[in-house]
């Protein structure tokens, strides 16, 4: 993100095709699911989703199509993981350890 924002390029379309990449996921969940909320949650996550590349990406996938009139909304919400998270993400591999469910 630093690589970016200070500008450079490489950084800046490696990126950008995170972004379309994370945007054909969702447009393919959300169709899936029928769904008009996404949560992504992550590092970063909050400056990929806000990607014009990524929006694009989404709105393209979530046009109407031949014969179709109504445009689909989808509600995108970010959240950060916190240290919490990777603690709990962390015990549970540990207890699976333990159990042998790995």
């Amino acid at each position: 993100m630093a690589a970016r924002d200070a500008g450079d390029r490489a950084a800046t379309a490696l990126l950008d095709a995170a972004a379309r990449a994370l945007g054909h996921t969702v447009a393919t969940f959300a169709g899936a699911l029928q769904t008009t909320r996404i949560v992504l949650a992550g590092e970063n996550v909050t400056a990929i989703a806000e990607s014009p590349a990524m929006a694009a990406t989404i709105a393209d996938r979530l046009r109407p199509g031949p014969g179709e009139a109504q445009n689909c909304h989808l509600e995108i919400t970010t959240a950060p993981l916190t240290f919490t998270d990777w603690a709990r993400g962390a015990a549970v591999v540990g207890i699976q350890n333990v159990l042998g469910a790995i």
